[in-house]
């Protein structure tokens, strides 16, 4: 998929009818979730993402924003709490997600796209 297709299909999520259950933590996450795994092949950005959140969800923090940034092969996932304060980051000496950057929601045990909050 081309990364126009995938910021033109990634408007397409409003709201969710299908949520999935990631059975290593026991999150939640939408059917746009699941569209970056599959047509991203991102299964490694989600399992991380979700990760990350089930153990800053286990700290306390309630509403996470997830803010993947890339820069040529390399890049890094910051977790923040939706007032830009920084929880986490985690780096990668070697990324090959297709789009430069994306920004995903994790509230109320469940991760989403934006659009879907």
């Amino acid at each position: 998929m081309e990364i126009t297709e995938i910021r033109e299909s990634l408007q397409q999520f409003c709201g969710s009818e299908t949520i999935y259950r990631n059975t290593l933590t026991q999150l939640l996450y939408t059917e746009g979730i699941m569209f970056i795994a599959e047509e991203c092949r991102a299964s490694w950005f989600i399992t991380d993402a979700l990760v990350i959140c089930r153990k800053l969800i286990k700290q306390g923090e309630e509403f996470i924003v997830v803010k993947l940034q890339k820069v040529g092969t390399t890049g890094a996932i910051r977790y923040e709490d939706g007032n830009d304060r920084v929880l986490y980051v985690q780096k990668y000496s070697y990324m090959d997600f297709p789009l430069d950057c994306i920004r995903l929601y994790c509230t109320n045990n469940t991760l989403l796209l934006p659009s879907e909050y």
